[in-house]
């Protein structure tokens, strides 16, 4: 097999990993009304929703954990050893979430199993993602590291398309009557054969050219993420900001949208998922799009564009997301998207490129994690605790600038 083939297989096999973790987190998102109706039968709609909101803003504050933890290990081990480990990790809370008594059932022994599966979820998916992202830099072109390593976010953008299809078919065909009964339980067992199917995939893996050199010169040490922690502070700082930065409005276009227009709106589910999916789709494109002129001019400019642009358009986007009409809220938050789209394209590659091959994993995991759970996994809580106690819908745009 020549490099370019053993290139091109290890970095679309390397990307089916973000593609499931976005697929599991995108599921829980637009089933959280019927999970929370499952767990929370007890509490009001926008209680519940709060609680469900809880159990996912747990599963994020995993995350640090995971990636200090599995970053270590992938500056030790190597990446793929680390991917087949976090997708096999990953298999367990899809089954396990399928599979899960309710509240009616089990009590509140459900809802704490249900808090675990999402703990293990964060666990695994802190050194999953960023192992990607790290995985892709290393096997790219130089010419075309950005476009290369963006790739982790179109297939996340698709994990969540095909999250949102899934959702909106079972809801058009078993209807909301049986979605809240036992529906919303099929998109998890599906996550689980996809994974599966992964997990074996990744097993073909090869392994990251920069390791491999980084191992031969014995550079490789027992402790990277000390030495990450020492040598490169103000780099993880930098990390941090950005990651928690672009996870707000990440959460708020990607996992508040649909569950905002449905609970708070009482909008239609399946035209709400309909519109969602639209949404993903008109943002996708303007990734690789930003990736590719950022090889040819450099990632600042674009950093700096759609920055200014995102504290610009936050008040407009909420307008139009607030109108209850569905066209207009499509507009809305399809403009949040392709902002975070074209700033994400050039983080992803930006993140990686701080750190040297032997502290990369371990240093870049722990800044994203860090950020990602303290801004992004609770954006949705956060969002929906002060609609719920301040009565004002614009308290998401205010968040977001």
């Amino acid at each position: 097999m020549t490099q370019s083939k053993t290139d091109t297989k290890s970095i679309l096999l390397t990307a089916t990993g973000a593609c499931l973790e976005w697929y599991e987190f995108s599921i829980f998102m637009y089933v959280t009304p019927m999970i929370s109706r499952a767990f929370f039968p007890k509490q009001n709609h926008l209680i519940a929703l709060l609680a469900s909101f809880g159990l996912l803003a747990a599963g994020y504050f995993m995350r640090p954990i995971g990636g200090m933890i599995f970053g270590n290990m992938g500056d030790k081990w190597g990446r793929k050893k680390i991917l087949i480990i976090t997708t096999g990790l990953m298999m367990i809370p899809m089954l396990g979430t399928a599979l899960l008594p309710t509240y009616h059932q089990w009590g509140v022994t459900a809802v704490i199993l249900l808090l675990l599966l999402r703990m293990l979820q964060g666990l695994s998916v802190g050194g999953e993602y960023t192992s990607v992202l790290t995985m892709l830099l290393e096997q790219a072109p130089q010419k075309h590291r950005a476009l290369t390593t963006s790739l982790a976010s179109i297939v996340s953008g698709l994990g969540v398309v095909l999250s949102a299809l899934v959702v909106t078919i079972l809801t058009h065909f078993l209807g909301d009557q049986r979605m809240y009964a036992w529906g919303w339980r099929l998109p998890f067992a599906l996550g689980f054969v996809l994974s599966a199917c992964a997990y074996f995939s990744q097993l073909k893996l090869h392994e990251s050219p920069y390791f491999k050199e980084a191992a031969k010169q014995k550079k490789i040490t027992k402790t990277p993420i000390i030495h990450a922690l020492k040598e490169h502070p103000r780099d993880i700082f930098y990390v941090f900001i950005m990651a928690g930065f672009l996870g707000i409005p990440c959460y708020l276009g990607l996992a508040f949208f649909s569950n905002y227009l449905i609970t708070v709106f009482h909008m239609n589910k399946e035209s709400v998922m309909q519109i969602t999916t639209l949404c993903d789709l008109i943002y996708l494109p303007f990734i690789p799009l930003a990736a590719y002129i950022s090889d040819k001019v450099g990632r600042k400019p674009i950093l700096i564009v759609t920055t200014i642009l995102f504290i610009v358009t936050a008040y407009p986007a909420f307008t139009l997301i607030n109108s209850q009409n569905l066209i207009h809220a499509l507009w809305g938050n399809s403009i949040i998207l392709i902002l975070y789209g074209c700033e994400v394209a050039i983080f992803v590659t930006m993140i990686n490129e701080l750190f040297p091959t032997e502290q990369r994993l371990s240093g870049m995991s722990t800044g994203y994690n860090v950020g990602n759970a303290i801004f992004g996994g609770t954006t949705p809580f956060v969002v929906t605790y002060f609609i719920s106690h301040t009565g004002n819908h614009f308290a998401p745009a205010w968040y977001l600038a």
